[in-house]
């Protein structure tokens, strides 16, 4: 399905960050290529740093093998050279030559585990979540950046930063999903983040980030729990039969996340070309970015 201009303006209009990148080849008036990446800011080690989504990958079937991609990417990591972007990252399972060719590093799959729901299995394990105080989220406020700072502070390593700036641009506004948000609150102040989106033509739900703190009274597990306990029952009262996650790579929180999601009933899925976890270093070049055990890989970081 085409763009529409406010899915394209959504997606790669700034939003008071740096321009976005975005280099079109063209021949005989026509478009024919085009490659593009998306001003992000992340945390790294709890500090703020901008980064490029890699997005829009596409040469035309007629004019590839020309080196026209390549001439593309100079266009657009001398955009982020100059706009002082950390690094360049992307999932594919398509254009992993052409992204190594031009200074990617293929860190590892972005993995899925799925839920079939209604199956039993081990969903009893949430029950401990049923406890936590559970609240959807509308619209972000101060309290999400509060707890955005904390979370990147115990986590540690790259990942989103879960600001109410962010989150309302990504989830909020977005113009091609709808998106389900509940926060775990106590004495008023959130301690857990659950983003779940629905695709309700395949009836299928995503737990697109789980975020919790460590150290708040109802403890790791049972925030988590009682975030995936509300997802869980909106997908159900949506008629879904499948929930998926994509908590990848080896992140020490994700594999605590995996753990928990696989006692719930949650199975690996194995597949024959699993999309990779590609980055480049722009303006950082530090060895860090380029394990995959830094990156906190959640399914909130995919296109949309």
């Amino acid at each position: 399905m085409p763009r529409s201009q406010e899915q394209w303006s959504w997606e790669f209009s700034p939003r008071g960050l740096p321009p976005t990148g975005y280099g079109v080849a063209t021949s005989g008036g026509r478009i024919v290529g085009i490659q593009a990446y998306i001003p992000l800011t992340m945390r790294f080690a709890g500090e703020r740093v901008l980064t490029g989504k890699d997005e829009d990958t596409l040469v035309h079937p007629d004019y590839r093998g020309r080196g026209i991609l390549d001439r593309l990417y100079e266009l657009i990591i001398e955009r982020a050279e100059q706009s002082g972007v950390a690094m360049l990252w992307g999932f594919t399972n398509t254009a992993v030559r052409p992204l190594l060719r031009n200074g990617f590093r293929s860190l590892g799959t972005f993995d899925s585990m799925t839920l079939t729901v209604g199956s039993g299995g081990g969903h009893g394990a949430l029950a401990g979540g049923r406890e936590v105080t559970v609240e959807e989220i509308k619209s972000p406020d101060a309290r999400m950046d509060r707890f955005a700072d904390l979370f990147a502070s115990q986590s540690g390593g790259m990942g989103l930063d879960l600001s109410a700036e962010f989150l309302r641009w990504r989830v909020f506004e977005n113009p091609f999903r709808a998106y389900k948000v509940f926060a775990a609150v106590e004495g008023g102040d959130i301690v857990g983040v659950g983003v779940f989106k629905a695709e309700p033509q395949r009836r299928t739900g995503y737990v697109s980030d789980l975020a919790a703190l460590s150290d708040a009274g109802p403890g790791l597990r049972a925030i988590q729990c009682g975030l995936l306990a509300a997802g869980i029952d909106y997908f159900k009262s949506q008629g879904f039969s499948i929930v998926e996650a994509r908590a990848a790579g080896d992140h020490r929180y994700n594999r605590e996340l995996r753990s928990l999601l696989a006692d719930v009933g949650f199975n690996r899925v194995t597949v024959a070309n699993p999309p990779e976890f590609l980055v480049r270093p722009v303006a950082m070049d530090s060895p860090a970015v380029l394990d995959m055990a830094n990156w906190r890989i959640c399914e909130l970081m995919r296109e949309y």
